[in-house]
């Protein structure tokens, strides 16, 4: 139908479901396609594209590029009043730092997504941030 509104929302939240169930060729694919479809006044789809290709990179080995994008993420949710959106950009960034053996810092971000889901009552949300916690302790 020619419809392109949200196209780089669902691009990028496809690309959030493909890279959780390993796929991560259809996971880039479709960040890339969110990436490339999204206006740059599109917060949220601007987030999701870096958060997806984030955690790409960081499982490929490209750890600084992927801190990189999961840091913009969060400082473009920053400036959003979108806490879901923000706890899940600091899930990611958490994640890609946990990758680079920075507990401290993981555990920080792991941490403010908690608060941000919270804020929400996003109780699934807010399980998984603990979950991450939990799995930092030794």
């Amino acid at each position: 139908m020619g419809e392109h509104g949200y196209l780089s929302s669902v691009a990028g939240l496809l690309a959030r479901a493909a890279f959780h169930l390993g796929h991560l060729e259809d996971a880039e694919r479709f960040s890339i396609a969110g990436e490339h479809s999204c206006d740059v006044a599109d917060v949220e789809a601007q987030m999701l594209w870096r958060q997806s290709r984030a955690r790409i990179l960081a499982t490929r080995g490209d750890l600084v590029t992927a801190e990189d994008l999961a840091r913009e993420a969060v400082h473009l949710g920053e400036g959003a009043d979108a806490p879901v959106n923000l706890g899940e950009a600091f899930l990611d960034l958490g994640s890609v730092l946990r990758d680079r053996d920075r507990s401290r810092e993981a555990a920080a971000a792991f941490e403010a997504a908690l608060a941000q889901f919270e804020r929400r009552d996003a109780v699934v949300l807010e399980g998984w941030a603990r979950a991450a916690l939990a799995a930092m302790l030794p």
